[in-house]
């Protein structure tokens, strides 16, 4: 290959040499010159191909260098480039294994100078490991919780998770093929006021001893806050505790099985403290744990961050086929059904082996209503989303409670009533979404206020169609065969569209920015014609807005 050719007469040239006697990479051997000190390297290309670049070990950890530091790992390994922020160009490899080179060695040399305090305190986290815990609950401050221990036979998976009740576990997890464990552990929740620093001794601890050392090093009130703990947890009759220390930087804790003779034979709380903390105690074993938010504020805001989320309204989504069931998912992904809210999900029609080609939904859910397919799906995927199945007719809920309702049916006879109801003042606002033609197009329309034109605006006065992306001379196709079996043929990439305009205009209209209400994204360019994206301007003779 002509890239690793330039590569090995760029790295001899910069005084590098090939070491053949290392079979399991190209290895080559050389110096990194940082700071005037001539630091020995291996040069790792451990992909020939260099979609992941070249990897640089230090031979030896250089004395100046603090036992623990940013970028450089127990291995030795050096990090001078972050994962996914540059790659490595094949046309010009020579010039690119310079500059790793080169990145390598002002990295070094930072370190060297110690001017990397902050980068460490981001990296406590791969020092530090541990076995994941998830927290689910919504007020993490300084209190006391219950951790289970969760396990899934089939993969093997086990972790502890924190949550408020053992019943909220189970009916989260259970249904997924976990198995929860019924008696508990205390989990003791212990904010902390600074960041967590790397330690220089003993690190990352294995005892408690060495942790609570550490601990009285970097935050001598969080230390004082877990020994008031202990003196708690010497009431208790349990073994196993959990210590999660929380701050606005970063989390991670411990998990500690207490020796049982010893705790019952000492009496006072006071000399058990003194017995672990300064006595045969500090030799106790530790479970390092790193903790990992499940809360649904949490799995739901991180990926909107600064807007607003769809929690706690009342949506009713009508329309469960193809375009309903990938808005769904949106729909909860982004808030619809937590924090008190409800998405009701209406849809009288059962899922046929027809609609298996572009519905969400597979064999798993066959015949069964798709309202109610649809639920138990999602409750799987989000299992603290509050969703309501109705496998009846839409116009059957009364929707005046409901904050926003989306038609997904692609049924213009519908969509025409529920538009007049809206008009005359019956409805919130109303979200329409569909395809046009034969998977042609995707189109979605806001109707929240007068001042704009409603959905029937769509069409002129005598009813023909104004912002079809249909070209003209595209005849209609149907297939199928007798009264219930015609269709028109579109892939599910159409109803995508469909339903992430929908899912955009509703996290529009919730943040106050739903303009242009009417969006078009074209599927098929070459049956297509574009359609510009506005704000409907109201027919003066529109029969159903303008009465």
């Amino acid at each position: 290959m002509a890239a690793l050719r330039e590569v090995h007469h760029a790295l001899l040239r910069y005084g590098f040499d090939r070491d053949r006697s290392h079979i399991e990479h190209i290895r080559y051997f050389g110096d990194l010159i940082c700071n005037g000190i001539k630091v020995p390297v291996y040069l790792d290309i451990v992909d020939r191909e260099f979609i992941s670049i070249p990897r640089i070990i230090l031979v030896d950890r250089p004395a100046e260098l603090p036992s623990t530091c940013a970028h450089l790992g127990p291995d030795n390994v050096l990090c001078y480039v972050a994962k996914g922020t540059s790659h490595f160009d094949i046309f010009n490899a020579g010039e690119q294994i310079i500059g790793c080179v080169s990145e390598a060695e002002k990295l070094l040399s930072r370190l060297l100078s110690g001017d990397v305090l902050e980068e460490t305190r981001e990296e406590f986290y791969y020092y530090w490991g541990g076995a994941p815990i998830l927290i689910d609950l919504e007020d993490v401050k300084d209190s006391k919780s219950t951790a289970w221990h969760v396990s899934h036979s089939g993969t093997e998976k086990q972790f502890w998770i924190i949550s408020s009740n053992y019943d909220e576990v189970l009916q989260k997890y259970s249904r997924s093929g976990f198995t929860i464990e019924k008696k508990g552990a205390p989990a003791y929740i212990i904010s902390a006021s600074n960041s967590p620093m790397i330690g220089e001794e003993s690190w990352p601890p294995k005892t408690l001893g060495q942790f609570v050392r550490w601990l009285n090093t970097y935050d001598k009130e969080a230390f004082k806050k877990l020994k008031r703990v202990l003196l708690d947890v010497h009431k208790e009759k349990q073994l196993r505790y959990l210590f999660i220390f929380i701050n606005d930087y970063s989390w991670f804790g411990v998990s500690v099985l207490f020796n049982e003779p010893i705790k019952n034979v000492v009496r006072y709380g006071s000399s058990w403290v003194q017995h672990l903390l300064q006595g045969k105690g500090q030799s106790t074993k530790i479970i390092r744990m790193q903790p990992v938010r499940v809360d649904e504020e949490y799995v739901i805001n991180r990926s909107l961050g600064e807007q607003k989320s769809l929690a706690g309204l009342r949506i009713a989504l009508a329309g469960c086929g193809t375009i309903g069931g990938y808005l769904a998912k949106q729909l909860i992904q982004t808030g619809a059904g937590s924090a008190g809210g409800q998405l009701v999900l209406a849809d009288p029609d059962i899922l046929g082996p027809n609609n298996l080609g572009r519905h969400v939904l597979g064999v798993q859910e066959l015949l069964s209503y798709k309202s109610d397919g649809l639920r138990d799906w999602l409750i799987h995927q989000m299992p603290h989303a509050n969703i309501v199945s109705y496998p009846e007719d839409i116009r059957n809920i009364p929707l005046e409670s409901f904050d926003l309702i989306i038609d997904a049916t692609g049924e213009e006879p519908l969509s025409e009533a529920l538009n007049l109801r809206y008009t005359k003042g019956g409805l919130p606002p109303v979200i329409y979404t569909w395809v046009m033609g034969a998977g042609t197009a995707a189109q979605c329309l806001l109707v929240d206020s007068k001042s704009f034109g409603c959905y029937r605006c769509l069409r002129s006065t005598d009813g023909l169609e104004k912002f079809t992306p249909v070209l003209e001379d595209i005849d209609p196709l149907v297939m199928g065969k007798g009264c219930d079996d015609y269709y028109v043929p579109f892939s599910s990439s159409a109803s995508m569209q469909a339903a992430s305009l929908a899912g955009q205009m509703a996290l529009g209209w919730v943040n106050d920015s739903a303009s242009p209400r009417f969006r078009t994204r074209i599927v098929d360019y070459k049956n297509a014609k574009n359609v510009k994206d506005q704000n409907l301007v109201r027919n003066s003779r529109c029969p159903a807005c303008s009465r």
